[in-house]
C-alpha cells in the first residue's frame, strides 16, 4: 500500500503536473517502488509539505505488495477513448454525462467527438465563460475551446472562484497529429477512461507516446478482454471509485525503441563494432506488447545480429525475432512459443519466430539492459519492423533497432489485485492448462 504520484491531482513529483514515474537504476525502473513496513514507514513520517495520505502504522503490519492510489485533491480533468464503433456510442455518451455532471472537465478524441450528444457539450458551470465582457453561449465556448482548449477550461475555473463544474471538450485536430495528444492536455489529465478491448487499450498507450500516462480505468466492451478486466455494468460504481480514490492499481511496463539508420555501411558485425557514420535516429516509438522484427514478404531468411549492451549475444536467422514486455508475453509472443511471466516482474523477452535451429530457446533479459538488433551490412534481403503491431518501417542493410525499458509505465486500475486479474484473465480468456479433472480415489467395496 504505497502512496503513487500519477496525476497532477495525486502527490506530484515534478512542476507542470503529469505523471512522474523514474527510473531507479535497474532495480525496478520506478521511482516510486514498493515498499513494505519500517522503510515506507519511516519515508512517510519525514517531514513534507504534502499531507499523509496513508496511515503509517497501516503501511507497517500490511504484507501486501498492491499499490494503492490516494488523492490529495478530488480529480478535476478525465480523457475518455472509445472505439469508434456505433454500438458504443451510448456508453460513451453514459461515461460524459457521468463525468459532467460530476464536476469532471472531460476530454474526448476528435475522431469520437462527433458522436457525443449536443446537450453534453454545454458547461454545468454556474456562470459560463464570458468573452469580451459577454456571457458566452454554447457556441462562443465552443469556438473558444477550438482556438485553445486548456486555456477556456483554466479561465473557466477562474469565472467560478474555483468551483468545480463539468466540461466536455475536444483539441483541434490540427493542434497535433490524429494519433498524438496535445502536451498541455496530456499534463493536464488526472485519470483516463478507456471503452473497448485490448486494441483499445493498446491504442490510449500509442497516443501518449514516450510521456507520462495518468491511472487508466479500462472497460471490457471489445472481444477478449485480457487487459480490461472491468465489465460494462461496473461504470457508475467504478467511475465513483476512481473520484473517491484508494483504488489497487498494477505498473504495467512498457519498451522504448529507436530506429538507427546507417548511410554509409560503418556498422557493428559479429562484436567488431565501429562508430556510426552519418546515420540518424528516427523519432522513439513505445510500445506496450512487442516490437517485431521479421521478413515480411521476402522469401529469404531473416539474418538479425543481436547484441545485448554492446556485447554480441547471437545471430537470429528464422522467420523474425519477438521483443516483448512482460504484458506483451501473452500476446504475440505466447504465440510464437515464448514464456508467459507475470506483468510484474520486469524484463525483456526475446523470442525468435520460426528459427532454423534446433537449440534456438526463448530468453528473458533484465529490465536494465539496452538490446540492439541490427540487420548486417551483407543482408540478402531487407527487414521489417512494427511497434504493437503499427507503423511498420522498412530496415536496410546496416540499419539496428536499439531496445530498452521505457522510464514510463502504464498505472492501471485493477478489479481486485494484479495477480488475481492475470490468473484470471489466463484461464478464462486463454484456457489456460483446462483439462477434465481427474478423479479422487475411489471408496473400496
Amino acid at each position: 500500500n504505497t502512496l503513487l504520484p500519477p496525476s497532477p491531482a495525486a502527490c506530484p513529483r515534478r512542476a507542470g503536473g503529469g505523471v512522474g514515474w523514474a527510473r531507479d537504476g535497474g532495480l525496478s525502473g520506478l521511482e516510486a517502488r514498493r515498499e513494505r513496513g519500517a522503510a515506507a514507514c519511516s519515508r512517510a513520517s519525514t517531514p513534507s509539505p504534502l499531507p499523509d495520505c496513508v496511515n503509517c502504522d497501516d503501511l507497517a503490519g500490511s504484507k501486501s505488495t498492491t499499490l494503492t492510489l490516494h488523492w490529495l485533491t478530488t480529480p478535476r480533468t478525465a480523457l475518455v477513448v472509445c472505439k469508434l464503433s456505433a454500438a458504443l456510442v451510448p456508453s460513451l455518451n453514459a461515461t460524459l454525462r457521468w463525468l459532467r455532471d460530476n464536476g469532471v472537465t472531460t476530454f474526448v478524441e476528435p475522431a469520437a467527438y462527433p458522436n457525443v450528444e449536443p446537450d453534453l457539450t454545454q458547461s454545468t458551470c454556474s456562470r459560463p465563460l464570458q468573452q469580451n465582457g459577454e456571457p458566452a453561449g454554447p457556441g462562443a465556448v465552443a469556438a473558444a475551446a477550438t482556438e485553445s482548449i486548456v486555456s477556456a477550461w483554466e479561465a473557466a475555473i477562474s469565472e467560478n472562484g474555483g468551483e468545480r463544474c463539468g466540461r466536455i471538450v475536444t483539441w483541434p485536430e490540427a493542434r497535433c497529429p490524429a494519433t498524438t495528444i496535445p502536451d498541455e492536455v496530456a499534463h493536464k489529465l488526472d485519470f483516463v477512461v478507456v471503452l473497448g478491448g485490448d486494441g483499445t487499450l493498446l491504442w490510449t498507450c500509442h497516443m501518449f507516446g514516450n510521456r507520462a500516462v495518468p491511472p487508466i480505468l479500462p472497460f471490457n466492451m471489445g472481444s477478449l478482454g485480457f487487459l480490461t478486466p472491468f465489465p460494462p455494468e461496473q461504470l457508475s460504481p467504478m467511475l465513483h471509485t476512481v473520484l473517491k480514490g484508494g483504488f489497487p492499481m498494477i505498473l504495467r511496463h512498457r519498451l522504448h525503441c529507436t530506429v538507427l539508420r546507417a548511410a554509409d555501411g560503418e556498422v557493428c558485425s559479429e562484436g567488431q563494432c565501429h562508430q556510426w557514420k552519418d546515420g540518424h535516429s528516427t523519432q522513439g516509438k513505445v510500445v506496450m506488447n512487442e516490437v517485431v522484427i521479421d521478413r515480411g514478404i521476402s522469401p529469404f531468411l531473416t539474418n538479425l545480429e543481436a547484441y545485448c549492451d554492446g556485447i554480441f549475444v547471437t545471430h537470429v536467422q528464422g522467420d523474425g525475432l519477438i521483443l516483448s514486455s512482460p504484458t506483451g508475453s501473452t500476446a504475440y509472443n505466447l504465440a510464437a512459443g515464448g514464456s508467459m511471466i507475470h506483468p510484474q516482474v520486469p524484463g525483456i523477452l526475446f523470442t525468435p519466430i520460426c528459427p532454423h535451429s534446433l537449440s534456438f530457446r526463448p530468453l528473458i533479459f533484465p529490465d536494465h539492459v539496452e538490446l540492439r538488433i541490427q540487420v548486417p551490412h551483407d543482408s540478402r534481403a531487407k527487414t521489417y519492423c512494427s511497434f504493437d503491431g503499427k507503423d511498420r518501417l522498412e530496415l536496410n542493410a546496416g540499419d539496428a533497432v536499439v531496445i530498452c525499458m521505457s522510464q514510463w509505465p502504464v498505472p492501471t486500475l485493477c478489479s481486485q489485485d494484479p495477480s488475481r486479474d492475470w490468473f484470471m484473465g489466463i484461464r478464462h480468456g486463454l484456457h489456460w492448462n483446462e483439462r477434465r479433472q481427474q478423479g479422487g480415489v475411489e471408496k473400496p467395496l
